[in-house]
């Protein structure tokens, strides 16, 4: 079964007073949910930390794979939203991954942003840009996973990045100084930020300003079609870049085959 499904069920019955076929029906489509991202999981199987993105890969395969009809998959969706809500107040995960789904989850297919990692260069230059924003970006362009982003240290970015522009940029825009233990994601108090959703409020701006979700779970699977769609990058070195296996290459590629738009970034003016 599902992380916290004992307590879960209690909450829904206790505290939602909820039909006992409908906690019935939420814990079915959760305890599929969860099942699914066991096999599939990129990396961590933590319910910590689960993304949208693993939400919305479920999802997709209840309609490709299933061909479940669009208000049956928002049935599941719902009750999947219902979990996460559960887990958000008793405190057992920090953010809920389904706040931005709305529940009308449709098979259209899904843009993503490709490219901007060529022009890391060019936004730190932009003098209204937030550095949080250039660190974010580079640090998704090195393959780091967003689970990963609010522990790195400078010396993890250091001894990845071969571009001295960049490098140069970090030190300088640093409020404290600057040494290779410090965090590389740190607030304007040099502490480590904590929560993904504080990050996103300090660079809400930018996000309109470069007309680009900024959000780790989008930039990590911009970044994971941008490779894709180079055609000049063999299987082994997607993988490497990627930090993924043979089957979540597979799966990547099916996702851009089929249900996968891709727009070229545009430098603003």
């Amino acid at each position: 079964m599902y992380p916290y499904s004992k307590q879960f069920e209690s909450w829904a019955y206790n505290g939602k007073h909820l039909a006992p076929q409908t906690v019935e029906q939420m814990s079915l489509a959760v305890n599929a949910f969860w099942n699914y991202h066991l096999v599939n999981a990129e990396q961590s199987v933590d319910v910590k930390d689960i993304k949208e993105a693993d939400v919305r890969y479920f999802l997709t395969n209840l309609e490709t794979n299933q061909n479940l009809k669009s208000s049956t998959i928002n049935k599941y969706l719902s009750y999947i939203k219902n979990y996460f809500k559960f887990l958000s107040l008793q405190n057992f995960i920090d953010n809920p991954p389904t706040l931005a789904l709305d529940g009308r989850f449709t098979n259209r297919k899904r843009e993503y942003i490709i490219n901007w990692t060529d022009s890391l260069e060019e936004i730190a230059k932009i003098d209204s840009i937030n550095p949080l924003t250039v660190r974010i970006l580079t640090a998704i362009s090195l393959g780091f996973l967003p689970k990963d982003i609010l522990k790195l240290k400078n010396s993890d970015i250091e001894d990845k990045l071969d571009n001295r522009l960049l490098k140069s940029y970090f030190e300088n825009t640093s409020t404290f100084d600057f040494s290779r233990d410090s965090f590389f994601i740190t607030s304007k108090f040099n502490n480590p930020y904590k929560y993904e959703s504080s990050i996103q409020t300090a660079i809400r701006n930018d996000s309109q300003f470069l007309q680009m979700p900024l959000s780790l779970s989008y930039l990590r699977l911009s970044f994971i079609y941008t490779n894709l769609s180079n055609s000049d990058l063999t299987d082994r070195e997607q993988k490497d870049i990627l930090n993924i296996d043979d089957r979540s290459l597979l799966y990547y590629k099916s996702q851009l085959m089929n249900y996968i738009s891709l727009k070229p970034f545009n430098l603003p003016n």
